[in-house]
């Protein structure tokens, strides 16, 4: 599983993967520009990505671990808790509150879905209880950041390519994005395409998930904020 960050300049990303290869690449060439630690020369930019509604630096989260390009140095564990969880069978029956929220730096909510090119939740009873639930763990750990995933293995490719067709589309998915986020209280967005050009989703994919993320990049912050 691959990582990324683009940086604020929205021109470069920095990849990674959990054996610590790591790899600076040119956004608009698709090509490596630097490449440390072991890593091989094929391969192609990471389809698992995340903004924050509110900056415009963007996080990409692997299933267990986040690398983020500072020093060479991995600091943030990023956990996913499934939203299917609770309904397992007893003992292993989970809900938000039993998660311990110093254990991982960054908690993820998976999986939202989507609707018309907007962001849903996958179930009602997710807004009502399990939302709410998810992002109290917050008030018991102050520097612990949540996000929402949307995607995964079972997610038809069909809806991204949709998504990723026009500008519109585009738009329109990220302000969706924007509100949920922001009226749920989540800290940013895992974006777990599997994957662009493969599964039945076109060679194109490729390129309009990259002008995606161009779009939420240029969104403007929520009053009061600034972009970093």
């Amino acid at each position: 599983m691959s990582t990324v960050s683009v940086l604020s300049s929205d021109t470069q990303a920095v990849s990674g993967r959990k054996d610590f290869c790591i790899k600076v690449w040119d956004l608009a060439q698709q090509m490596v520009l630097n490449s440390y630690r072991g890593c091989s020369a094929s391969g192609y930019l990471p389809a698992s990505l995340a903004w924050h509604p509110q900056q415009s630096e963007v996080f990409v989260f692997g299933l267990v671990l986040v690398l983020k390009h500072h020093n060479g140095a991995a600091h943030k564990l990023a956990c996913y808790f499934t939203n299917w969880a609770f309904s397992q069978p007893s003992p292993a029956s989970i809900l938000p509150r039993d998660l311990d929220p110093f254990l991982c730096t960054h908690l993820v909510f998976a999986f939202a879905s989507m609707n018309n090119n907007q962001i849903v939740p996958k179930d009602p009873q997710d807004e009502k209880i399990l939302y709410p639930e998810f992002n109290k763990l917050k008030e018991r750990n102050k520097e612990l950041k949540t996000m929402l995933s949307i995607g995964g293995w079972n997610f038809s490719t069909s809806r991204f390519t949709t998504m990723l067709s026009t500008f519109a589309n585009r738009q329109k998915f990220v302000n969706s994005v924007i509100a949920l986020l922001r009226t749920h209280g989540f800290d940013g967005l895992d974006l777990f395409f599997l994957y662009p050009g493969l599964r039945g989703s076109p060679r194109h994919d490729r390129w309009t998930f990259v002008f995606l993320l161009e779009n939420a990049l240029h969104q403007p912050p929520r009053p009061g904020t600034t972009h970093q």
